[in-house]
């Protein structure tokens, strides 16, 4: 290889070489002249340019690779800008009749590639001194995007965008001409190598096309929004990039005058108000009223996460000072598109992805734009847009617990705590409603969890911010079951960050749940609370709150006992009970230990004591009282897993012995679980998956039963396959997305899987059961709303479970089993590896490489 180190190609060299070997050394000599060129003088390339050309132009015909191509347009703009321009013309020519050439064998098309990869180079590299060349070659290249494949209309698409950045005002006369042939391929693209590279060619004529952010200014947009259906990553981000400095350049030249009307300047808010337009409404004429306008099959995910990375490129182009001047009106702009019915009408998974969104624009600028000051001073703004926003709330939330304590009358039913006992809960109707009803509820969630990282990371500088946010522990009974749990995390943050004020909201808190004890809301958000703030206490000082923990315990115990005493409180009373008793196991062993007895007898109580009670209960009770009965088991279940989870220094073989007895009556009642589901709803199915531990062959029977879809008409699959599978998978699986900051947009959007639809509120359990604040990891997603034919659906959730199955017996060196197994494990393997669903070839290859282990 040292003999290709010239400067002129050696080719006696050459000739000597295998057919093989002359693409590599074609390719180290042109790596030199590389390198070579940028340092050379035009006296030393005087006498051997026009050889030096002829050269690199011979290599149009060997059919060069993309690297090998790459170089050379970079070697003969190099040879031209050092060097004489005389021949750079007649090279301009020799390339623009190649793209001439009607041959469309395969065998052309790399000389294709290459000479339209020179053009772009020599273009960029030499900018004006092509002269009027460039008419010529652009009329070629549009023309050509027409009819070429996909390979030359992504070259196309940067050699337009490198024409572009080299010619700057210049070439002004062509660049609506480039400008419709990128709109062509930005829209009606599927390839999406060429819609990326559309994108970029828009954000170089956005850079020196000044009609691009003017008259064409609501096209652009547009078209960047409809550049987001059904895009990938990189499109995604570079879509949202030129979308943006369409919109950035007339917010900061305020004497340029666009489209929205004769004689009027762009503003910042105008800016705001267009990305917010693509975010509602999607990719059509989002500028204009009308019936039509308001028409909307459903929220496009894939727009709203980009225009999600627009907003953050918005504030990062627009820089730091004009961020921190304009806090307000950002923040207010951002955290306004929840409280949107377009955003709040969807269902809750669509809310879900909706607060993400927001959730990761909020992230995203505030730690990478704002300082350390600015950040506290945006968390003072967002807790004045909650004040205001949760404001109604409260007021709705006092006057329901004060119409509660008006009408609380003589216990309606009665039944025991721990199951259906000797009567029947009458379901009452409340006034209590779900979290999507409330178009502020979705904006008071996102907030909070924001200010949640906020204060979690800012530790005692978090005290200023405590005067700002006190009406928000005054408000934190929200009416809506999401915003409560978001409120209270935030409640649990505040004591982590600031420990002094853990014991008086801990006060605070018991107090309220004394006083407000008749309004439903107020129960569950003040359990909520508790639970929150009880699991703030690190294991470390558990006994310093012991006397806290002897109050919390007795304060679940009692809303045990009142639960069958108002039908209309029977569930919230329930849930807080057990959120209650679950919070308390997470303290330390000592702290716990005066209070297992009764815990034992609580949780005894709470299951089925034997086959013969648990028939005659299914012959009595409807759904209320089995909703009612599901939620108390759940809970038993759950606070003995925040037991053993906790306590393990309590965990000996008595207390081993005595926690089985209730376990073993769970497992007795899983037999007989889908009947009930199937007598009663499927409503009864979404507990907190605490509840579906320790439960073996009646357990294993379920999920089969759930991953088979038997008694389920929606496509749900499992969002576990992507952990299963070898890190080297991240290109089929985008688990590589996990690495990067964007992990909580793209994660939305990945095919058959549920992920990114993690909440909060899915398990409000997480608010004891971890030990890291639930903002920083919010449960893992529930099965919902996976985009995919029931057969793949299926397919998916089998081989999750196979695949789940082989690893467990790999890391323990268990056996496979008997022959037939394995023959049919075999069987189902091997068909999966032909399949067309990628994802599906990738968990067949996987539990092959599991089964040879």
């Amino acid at each position: 290889m040292e003999l290709a180190h010239s400067l002129l190609l050696n080719e006696e060299c050459l000739a000597q070489l295998r057919d093989v070997e002359k693409p590599v050394f074609i390719y180290e000599w042109l790596r030199f002249l590389d390198k070579v060129l940028v340092a050379a003088q035009k006296s030393d390339i005087k006498e051997k340019q026009n050889t030096l050309v002829e050269q690199l132009l011979a290599q149009l015909h060997n059919e060069p690779g993309p690297p090998t191509r790459r170089l050379l347009a970079s070697c003969l703009a190099n040879v031209f800008h050092v060097g004489d321009s005389l021949g750079l013309f007649d090279a301009i020519d020799r390339c623009n009749d190649i793209m001439r050439s009607k041959d469309d064998s395969l065998s052309y098309l790399q000389t294709k590639l290459a000479a339209i990869c020179c053009l772009g180079g020599m273009y960029e590299r030499l900018g004006r001194l092509v002269g009027r060349t460039f008419k010529d070659t652009v009329t070629l290249l549009v023309k050509a995007v027409k009819t070429s494949e996909s390979q030359v209309r992504a070259e196309i698409m940067h050699t337009l965008e490198r024409v572009v950045n080299g010619l700057g005002a210049a070439g002004s006369g062509c660049y609506k001409e480039i400008y419709k042939a990128a709109k062509t391929c930005l829209t009606a693209e599927r390839h999406m190598h060429v819609r990326c590279a559309a994108a970029r060619c828009m954000m170089a004529l956005v850079q020196h096309a000044a009609f691009m952010y003017t008259t064409e200014l609501e096209s652009v947009v547009s078209l960047c929004l409809k550049a987001l259906a059904e895009s990938n990553y990189d499109v995604r981000t570079r879509a949202s990039r030129s979308q943006c400095q369409a919109l950035v350049k007339p917010a900061n030249n305020r004497n340029l005058v666009n489209s929205l009307g004769s004689g009027r300047k762009t503003t910042m808010e105008e800016a705001l108000n267009l990305l917010a337009g693509g975010f509602l409404k999607g990719g059509g004429s989002f500028l204009k009223s009308g019936v039509e306008s308001l028409k909307n099959s459903g929220p496009n995910r894939e727009i709203r996460v980009g225009v999600s990375y627009a907003y953050v490129q918005f504030a990062s182009f627009m820089g730091s000072r004009w961020l921190e001047r304009n806090l307000q009106v950002y923040l207010s702009q951002v955290l306004q598109l929840l409280s949107n019915p377009k955003t709040t009408s969807g269902s809750h998974v669509d809310c879900v992805y909706a607060r993400n969104c927001v959730l990761y624009i909020l992230h995203t600028i505030s730690r990478t734009l704002l300082s350390d000051r600015a950040q506290l001073t945006a968390a003072r703004e967002i807790i004045a847009i909650v004040a205001n926003c949760s404001s109604a709330a409260a007021a709705a939330a006092t006057a329901a617990a004060v119409a509660a304590a008006a009408t609380a009358g003589p216990n309606s039913a009665s039944a025991s705590s721990g199951g259906i006992g000797g009567g029947t809960i009458v379901a009452a109707t409340t006034s209590s409603s779900s979290g999507s009803g409330d178009e502020s509820a979705q904006l008071i969630v996102c907030a909070m969890q924001h200010l949640a990282g906020v204060l979690y990371s800012a530790g005692s500088s978090a005290a200023s911010l405590l005067e700002d946010g006190a009406h928000l522990v005054d408000t934190a009974m929200a009416v809506y079951c999401c915003t409560r749990v978001k409120r209270l995390d935030w409640l649990a943050l505040i004591s982590l960050a600031l420990p002094g004020q853990l014991s008086p909201l801990l006060d605070r808190c018991l107090t309220q749940l004394q006083q407000l004890k008749t309004s439903p809301e107020s129960v569950h958000g003040c359990s909520l609370a508790i639970a929150g703030l009880v699991s703030a206490v690190s294991g470390g000082h558990g006994t310093a709150y012991a006397a806290k923990a002897r109050q919390v315990f007795q304060a679940g115990e009692e809303l045990l006992r009142l639960a069958s005493q108002n039908s209309r409180l029977s569930l919230q009373r329930t849930q807080a009970a057990w959120f209650l008793l679950g919070a308390g196991m997470t303290l330390s062993g000592p702290a716990v230990r005066p209070h297992l007895p009764r815990m034992f007898l609580t949780w005894r109580n709470a299951l089925p004591r034997s086959a013969k009670e648990l028939e005659a209960e299914r012959s009595r009770g409807d759904a209320f009282t089995w909703q009612v009965t599901l939620e108390s088991r759940a809970g038993a279940l759950c606070s003995m897993q925040a037991f053993l989870t906790h306590c393990p220094e309590l965990c000996s073989e008595e207390t081993l012995r005595r926690l089985l007895q209730p376990l073993d009556q769970a497992v007795t009642m899983m037999a007989s679980l889908p009947q009930i589901v199937k007598s009663f709803g499927p409503h009864l199915k979404q507990l907190p998956t605490s509840y579906l531990e320790s439960m073996h062959h009646p357990l294993l029977r379920e999920l089969v039963s759930e991953f088979t879809l038997t008694e389920n008409p929606a496509n749900h699959t499992t969002s576990l396959l992507r952990s299963l599978c070898h890190p080297d998978d991240s290109a089929v699986l985008g688990s590589w997305l996990q690495d990067t900051d964007d992990k909580i947009l793209e994660d939305q959007l990945q095919p058959y899987l549920a992920s990114g639809s993690g909440a909060l509120e899915h398990d409000p359990a997480a608010l004891f059961l971890t030990r890291e604040p639930a903002s920083m990891t919010s449960p893992g997603p529930l099965p919902l709303g996976a985009r995919s034919s029931r057969q793949q659906a299926i397919q998916v959730n089998i081989f999750t479970a196979v695949l789940s199955a082989m690893k467990k017996l790999a890391e323990s060196r268990s056996p496979f089993g008997d022959a037939e197994l394995r023959t049919l494990a075999v069987s189902l393997i091997l068909d999966s590896l032909s399949s067309q669903n990628p994802v599906l070839r990738c968990a067949g290859a996987e539990c092959l490489g599991r089964m040879c282990q």
